[in-house]
């Protein structure tokens, strides 16, 4: 015997509600009617309503800088960087957040953009530039993997002068 439509609509419901819960899909309705009224092919229903609640917390990292909290994944902590180091061997990796610690008194390296940077900026450098650290006492920044962009616009901020730059295949954006 086929399925009426208001079945049919219950089961997708049905069905959708579930697979939201499992993953848990955070704060959802979910309307239900009585399969068995359906079923008979009648038109009335009885209708309910559930809310279903899932919280997931954030891993929060504690950093210096405008930003002291970062919240969101755990970044991967890059264990041999310098002022010269950039985020081009992530490159595709978006999403992934590393950690970088630049080293008190550094040099300043090259940066291209203004957040988002292009790849192959001095990660260092760059949040020297985005105020998130200064290059005598160094400290610790977490940047963001991002796709490339069609344009980088170059300014002059906290001493760092970065410059302008065409299409670039990858980015990092600063997030703490």
């Amino acid at each position: 015997m086929p399925m009426s439509r208001t079945a049919l609509v219950v089961t997708v419901l049905l069905a959708a509600s579930v697979s939201l819960a499992a993953c848990g899909g955070g704060t959802q309705e979910a309307t239900k009617s009585s399969a068995s009224s359906a079923r008979r092919g009648t038109t009335t229903s009885t209708t309910t309503t559930s809310t279903t609640s899932t919280t997931v917390p954030a891993s929060t990292t504690t950093t210096s800088g405008p930003a002291t909290t970062v919240a969101g994944p755990t970044p991967q902590e890059v264990t041999d960087a310098t002022w010269a180091t950039s985020a081009a061997d992530h490159r595709g990796q978006n999403g992934v957040r590393l950690a970088f610690t630049c080293a008190p008194g550094g040099t300043l390296g090259s940066v291209w953009g203004s957040g988002p940077y292009t790849d192959d900026s001095s990660v260092c450098s760059a949040a020297v530039h985005g105020g998130y650290l200064n290059v005598t006492d160094g400290g610790r920044v977490v940047v963001e993997i991002r796709p490339g962009e069609p344009t980088y616009q170059g300014t002059q901020a906290n001493g760092v002068t970065s410059s302008d730059y065409g299409s670039w295949s990858g980015s990092f954006v600063i997030v703490g």
